[in-house]
């Protein structure tokens, strides 16, 4: 199993990609991971070149064409990792290290599977849309040019015609971790592939309850504060994304009525001042195992998303027996029952949310029970090797079915593929893989 990721270990997708091919590793498999952005020496873990053409790059970049001048991601199909693997995996391809068109070759020579962990497969080119929904007829006049990943011209419409044509005519199998992100995929130009719904899972032998006084001694927090706090890559208070001004005003509320409450960040570098050190800040934590420790030193875990899929630190914190309060954005409600494991309130209802964390700062025994709820949420529906057996499962089938699946899609002739990537190496790898 090849694992293809835009990180190695930072961000939630990476860590999902990470996990998992730990899991299949621990299960006997012959898992490796090859990333864009090599973040540790370990064995299993390769970086793919770049190669970047320089004679297109300010071209692409003038057109907007997103990572087209990236020619590496093409040189897969004679890369022995590649070569040796029964199944490739690929999770998120953006991130400035994979050419869309490399899975046009990809998806001829191998069985893929494909895991979204966001939009950005579904759009011309946000990771996003939010209330937008010209993703299902056709990326035009795009007006979050500066969504992730940024524009510089609004070439929306080509690169979903491009993403579209790309789709038509490669086979890969689809795997939303969410049944909100696959019912979206059900009305996009990725209708006609195969779909599957496979939740994100958390290893629950590693992300654990401990003993909460004995955590927040550890981690020098108050020992009798009511504690509330959030995780998220690049901080989660200054993410706009990750609904920080909600989260923010909420506390201005709790801060107000609960005395001994104060908040706790982790990786977060901005901070308003003036809350009298209630505001707490945690560097940024690489340890799993320490993860666990700063989860089980809190009372209640706030989520704010305005955009999410199906975040990899509520598996976490149910895991670790810490309740949720959130909003109920993407996939979200599919991870917190109301009033079973935490509270979830409609999207951007500040009124609701605080009214929520109000009632949990006073009453501790309902905390209690949702801590108990929250840990057995996570082993009964998401433990991490019940997930990878699923997968298991998912590539078992889909090798049989490519092997006819493939026969669906007509060759590639050299004049449909666009001028920006119709390079000698691109055509020259086009016709390794081209089917009769």
């Amino acid at each position: 199993i090849l694992h293809i990721s835009t990180l190695e270990r930072s961000g939630g997708a990476a860590r999902v990609a990470l996990r998992l091919c730990l899991a299949q590793r621990k299960a006997g498999h012959d898992a490796q991971m090859l990333v864009g952005q090599k973040e540790s020496d370990a064995s299993y873990s390769h970086r793919l070149s770049y190669r970047i053409d320089e004679s297109l790059s300010n071209s692409c970049r003038k057109k907007g064409l997103l990572y087209y001048e990236l020619l590496g991601s093409h040189f897969l199909v004679v890369n022995q990792l590649v070569q040796d693997a029964d199944v490739l995996h690929l999770h998120n391809l953006h991130g400035g290290y994979f050419n869309p068109f490399s899975l046009l070759l990809l998806g001829r020579l191998k069985p893929v599977v494909w895991t979204l962990h966001d939009m950005q497969a579904l759009t011309g080119h946000c990771a996003h849309s939010f209330a937008c929904e010209k993703w299902k007829t056709g990326c035009s006049e795009c007006v979050g040019l500066e969504i992730y990943p940024q524009l510089e011209v609004d070439s929306s419409r080509r690169l979903w015609d491009d993403k579209k044509f790309i789709y038509d005519h490669v086979p890969f199998h689809i795997i939303s971790p969410s049944a909100w992100l696959g019912n979206k995929v059900k009305e996009s130009i990725l209708e006609s592939h195969s779909l599957e719904i496979i939740h994100n899972g958390v290893d629950t032998s590693v992300f654990k309850p401990y003993d909460k006084s004995e955590a927040r001694r550890r981690l020098g927090l108050p020992v009798d504060a009511f504690i509330v706090g959030g995780v998220a890559h690049g901080g989660a208070l200054d993410n706009i994304w990750k609904g920080g001004a909600y989260t923010i005003e909420a506390l201005k509320i709790l801060f107000d009525e609960v005395e001994d409450s104060v908040y706790v960040g982790v990786g977060s570098p901005v901070f308003e001042t003036g809350w009298n050190g209630r505001l707490i800040n945690l560097a940024a934590v690489d340890s799993e195992e320490e993860m666990a420790w700063v989860y089980s030193a809190m009372d209640l875990y706030l989520m704010t998303s305005v955009a999410e899929n199906f975040p990899l630190v509520l598996l976490e914190a149910l895991a670790c027996g810490l309740p949720v309060l959130s909003f109920a954005t993407g996939g979200i409600p599919e991870i917190i029952s109301n009033g079973v494991n935490g509270f979830i309130v409609e999207q951007r209802n500040l009124v609701e949310f605080c009214r929520g964390l109000l009632a949990l700062s006073l009453n501790r025994q309902l905390l209690k029970l949702f801590a108990l709820n929250a840990r057995d949420t996570a082993i009964t529906l998401f433990d991490h090797d019940k997930i990878a057996a699923k997968y298991e499962q998912s590539y078992c089938a889909y090798m049989d079915a490519w092997k006819t699946d493939r026969l669906r899609f007509s060759t590639i002739d050299q004049s449909m593929v666009p001028l920006e990537v119709s390079s000698e190496v691109f055509l020259k790898c086009l016709s390794m893989v081209n089917l009769s």
